[in-house]
């Protein structure tokens, strides 16, 4: 099921940007005339969410890739520079990304040097990129992007990666942007 998610997503997100304006303009012919500008509004409001999210995305995984290029060249491993932006943009794909680099910057590492202190600088060096990504990078930026407190990018990743998994844990920061903006909405509505 992973396997085929990693190979689908990408397939339907291509899919999804190149016809959204087809797919918008279909969903708007069905919405009744009284709420077509109320929706599109909202369509709005959450590509705007949803394209600061992936921007800021896009910019957690070119850091890292620059912190992995390094941290790999100072060890001396060979292809340091491919490994580091391999594993950058995989950080994309929560958990299962950086365990594909890890096992495959473990194996390099160790078919380079045949020696188990390499393993464990490897192992430290992803152990280190996590916690940069998950408490600093991630939080500052792409919180800042979209205007959510660090503590809350932190928080919705723990629950919807408790309730839904891998999956979880990859709509957690646009689902729970998307909800905080309408329970503004919502809020500003009632004090009306």
């Amino acid at each position: 099921n992973v396997f085929g998610l990693i190979i689908i997503t990408p397939v339907i997100s291509w899919y999804l940007l190149k016809d959204w304006d087809v797919i918008k303009n279909r969903i708007e012919q069905s919405v009744p005339i009284k709420h077509k500008k109320k929706f599109s509004k909202n369509a709005e409001d959450i590509n705007h969410i949803l394209a600061s999210y992936f921007r800021g995305q896009f910019l957690v995984s070119f850091l890292l890739a620059i912190y992995y290029s390094v941290t790999f060249f100072l060890i001396d491993l060979n292809y340091s520079l491919f490994l580091g932006i391999f594993t950058g943009l995989l950080t994309f794909i929560p958990i299962l990304g950086i365990l594909i680099s890890m096992v495959t910057s473990i194996l390099l590492v160790f078919l380079q040097y045949f020696d188990f202190i390499y393993i464990i600088y490897v192992l430290g060096i992803f152990l280190l990129g996590q916690l940069i990504e998950s408490y600093l990078l991630t939080p500052k930026i792409i919180g800042k992007k979209l205007g959510i407190h660090p503590a809350m990018i932190i928080f919705s990743i723990i629950v919807f990666g408790a309730t839904f998994g891998i999956v979880g844990i990859f709509f957690a920061i646009p689902l729970t942007s998307i909800l905080i903006f309408y329970f503004e909405k919502f809020i500003k509505n009632i004090n009306k």
